[in-house]
C-alpha cells in the first residue's frame, strides 16, 4: 500500500485546528488507498484509533514552543543582555530560539525508511519548516527522498511564523529548480487562490491552491446545537447568536469587538425585541503565550456587558466547538487588514461549511469570501453593527442563503478532492517533462 507521512510538529492532541488538518486529509488519502502516518510532536497525548492512522511522535518542538520560549527570554534578559541595554540604551534584542524541525524531519525519514515510494504532506507549513524541508531536498539525492507536497496558510509578507525575511524561501526554490527537484520532489500549496496567487509572485514559482476540505455538518447539527447552548446559557431560543472561534488574538481583531457592541445596541433599540435577541457568544480563551494586554482590556469591557455579551475564556472542547459552531447565526471576522489581506482561515472554512454567514473584515481573505458566498463586509465598528442589523432585520433570507452556499462551496471543496489534487500535481508535472 502506498504511504502518506503527514507532518505537523504542532500536532500535540485531537482538537484544535491542526488536528482538524491532519483528520480531514487522512480521511481523503484513505479514499485513494493511502495508509498514513502521523508525523507528530513528541508530546502528543492522546491514545488513537481513527481509520487505522499510525502515530509517530518524531518531532521535538512545535511553532509554539518557540514562541513561549521567546516571550520567556524577553521577560527574563540574560544578566548580559541587561547590561548592554543599561550601557547602550538599546533594546534588548530577542531572537527566536533555535528549533530541530531539519534533524527531527532527517531523523524520521530514516527511521521509518520512506523513500521514493512515500510522499510527505506538510498542511500548515512556516518560515522554518519551508526552509527545513528545502534544505533536506537539497542535500539529498533525488533517487533516495519521497515525494513532498508542502501546503501553507501564512502570507510571508503578513505574518508566517518563524520565516526570516519575505522573500528568504526564494532563493532556496532558486536552487531546487536548478536541480530539477521542484515540481518532481517538491510542490507547493496555498490555502486560497489569492494567497497562491501572492506566493507564486513572491517565489517566481508555481503555488497551487490546496483549499481545506470541507465536510457537511451532521444532520440536524444546527438545531440540536442551537437548542443545547441556548439551554446551556439560558437564552431565548430565537436569539441571533454572533460568534468569534478561537483564542483571543491581535490579529483575529478580538480588540475591535467591544467598540462593535457599543455601536450595536443603541441602533438595536429601533427593532422592537432586538436588544434581548442579539447574543455575542465569544471564544476568548488565552493565546499559548498568554494575552496581550489589549486583549485583556477588551474582555474587561466585554465583561461589563454580561447581558448582551457571553465570554467562553477557556479552551473549548472539539465536541463544544462544534456545538458553538452549528448553534451560531454569524460568525464574526475582524481580522487584521495586514496580517490577513490573502492568509488562509479554516475558521472560513468550517463557517462556510456548517451554512453561516460571514460578517468580515474587507480587504482580508476572509472579506473576500464573505463577499463570494453571501456574507457581508466591514471596516469601521459602524459598519459591522449595521451589517448585523441588516441580518437581524432579513434573518430568514440570509439564512436560506448560508445554507445554499453551504452546498455548492463543500461540492468544491469537498474531502474526497484534498488529496487527489496533490496526486494531479504529480501527474500534470509527469506529462509536461515528457
Amino acid at each position: 500500500m502506498n504511504r502518506l507521512f503527514i507532518a505537523d510538529p504542532s500536532l500535540k492532541d485531537i482538537r484544535g485546528h491542526h488536528y482538524m488538518m491532519t483528520r480531514e486529509a487522512t480521511r481523503s488519502a484513505h479514499q485513494m488507498g493511502f495508509e498514513t502516518i502521523w508525523l507528530c510532536s513528541a508530546a502528543f497525548s492522546s491514545t488513537l484509533d481513527f481509520e487505522n492512522a499510525r502515530i509517530a511522535p518524531v518531532f521535538s518542538a512545535s511553532m509554539y514552543d518557540a514562541y513561549i520560549k521567546q516571550k520567556q527570554v524577553a521577560e527574563k534578559p540574560s544578566l548580559l543582555a541587561r547590561l548592554a541595554h543599561k550601557l547602550t540604551g538599546r533594546p534588548v534584542p530577542v531572537a527566536l530560539p533555535p528549533s530541530n524541525f531539519y534533524e527531527d524531519l532527517k531523523s524520521a525519514l530514516a527511521q521509518w525508511e520512506i523513500g521514493p515510494q512515500d510522499r510527505v504532506l506538510l498542511h500548515s507549513a512556516d518560515g522554518e519548516s519551508l526552509s527545513g524541508v528545502a534544505r533536506l531536498i537539497h542535500e539529498t539525492p533525488a533517487d533516495a527522498l519521497p515525494v513532498f507536497h508542502v501546503a501553507t496558510p501564512y502570507d510571508p509578507v503578513g505574518i508566517m511564523p518563524k520565516r526570516q525575511s519575505a522573500e528568504g524561501f526564494a532563493a532556496s526554490l532558486g536552487e531546487l529548480k536548478a536541480s530539477g527537484k521542484l515540481y518532481r520532489k517538491l510542490f507547493l500549496y496555498a490555502e486560497n487562490a489569492y494567497l497562491a496567487e501572492h506566493l507564486s509572485t513572491l517565489w517566481d514559482a508555481q503555488v497551487r491552491p490546496l483549499p481545506i476540505a470541507a465536510s457537511p455538518p451532521p444532520p440536524g447539527a444546527a438545531d440540536a446545537a442551537r437548542s443545547t447552548l441556548t439551554d446551556k446559557l439560558g437564552i431565548p431560543k430565537d436569539s441571533l447568536i454572533i460568534i468569534s472561534l478561537g483564542s483571543a488574538r491581535l490579529e483575529k481583531g478580538f480588540h475591535k469587538i467591544p467598540d462593535i457592541v457599543e455601536e450595536l445596541f443603541p441602533r438595536a433599540s429601533q427593532f422592537p425585541g432586538a436588544k434581548e435577541k442579539i447574543k455575542f457568544v465569544l471564544h476568548a480563551s488565552p493565546q499559548i503565550v498568554g494575552r496581550d494586554p489589549k486583549i485583556t482590556e477588551a474582555i474587561d469591557a466585554l465583561a461589563a456587558r454580561a447581558e448582551e455579551v457571553i465570554l467562553l475564556l477557556d479552551p473549548l472542547s472539539d465536541e463544544d466547538y462544534q456545538m458553538l459552531l452549528h448553534a451560531s447565526d454569524i460568525v464574526l471576522l475582524p481580522y487584521g487588514e495586514h496580517e490577513y489581506r490573502v492568509r488562509g482561515s479554516a475558521v472560513v472554512t468550517e463557517a462556510l461549511a456548517a451554512g453561516k454567514t460571514l460578517v468580515a473584515a474587507a480587504n482580508t481573505y476572509p472579506g473576500k469570501a464573505a463577499d463570494a458566498h453571501g456574507g457581508l463586509t466591514a471596516s469601521a465598528p459602524t459598519d459591522y453593527a449595521d451589517a448585523i442589523l441588516d441580518i437581524y432585520k432579513n434573518r430568514e433570507r440570509y439564512r436560506e442563503q448560508a445554507l445554499r452556499e453551504s452546498e455548492s462551496f463543500i461540492a468544491e471543496n469537498r474531502m474526497e478532492t484534498y488529496w487527489r489534487r496533490c496526486l494531479d500535481a504529480e501527474r500534470e508535472a509527469e506529462l509536461s517533462a515528457t
